[in-house]
C-alpha cells in the first residue's frame, strides 16, 4: 500500500469516528472518553499479547519445521536410492552396509520416516 493510500484510508477511518461520535450517530460511541475506554483497551491489549505469543510459538518452531521436513526428503531420496542397495548387501553378510542400514532405519524412526514394511 502505498503513502498516499495509507493516508486515504487513515482519513476514511477519521471521517467513520467523527459519524459515529456526531449528533446522528451512535449514542455509545458519543458517550466513550479515554477514561472509560482503559477497561476495552486493557482487555484488548491481553489478547494482543496473547496473540503475540501464539505467533510467537509458531514461529520459534518454524526453523525446525523446516530442518526436519529438509531431513525427511534427504531420508526418502536415500529410501528410493541407496536403501534397496545397501539392504541387499546387508543381507549377504556385509557388516559395513548392516550398520548403515541400522542407521539409517533408526534415523529414520527419529524423523518419522517410515521404512519398509511392519516387519521393520
Amino acid at each position: 500500500m502505498s503513502d498516499r493510500e495509507t493516508e486515504q484510508k487513515f482519513s476514511e477511518l477519521l471521517n467513520v469516528m467523527a459519524q459515529l461520535r456526531s449528533d446522528s450517530g451512535c449514542p455509545w460511541d458519543r458517550e466513550q472518553t479515554h477514561l472509560s475506554l482503559k477497561p476495552c483497551l486493557i482487555e484488548e491489549t491481553y489478547e494482543l499479547l496473547e496473540a503475540l505469543d501464539d505467533l510467537a510459538a509458531v514461529v520459534s518452531r518454524l526453523p525446525f519445521k523446516v530442518n526436519l521436513r529438509t531431513a525427511q526428503n534427504i531420508a526418502y531420496r536415500l529410501l528410493q536410492t541407496h536403501f534397496p542397495e545397501m539392504k541387499q548387501r546387508a543381507e549377504k553378510a556385509d557388516q559395513a552396509a548392516s550398520r548403515w542400514v541400522e542407521r539409517f532405519i533408526s534415523l529414520c524412526g527419529r524423523i518419522s520416516v517410515r521404512v519398509g514394511g511392519n516387519d521393520e
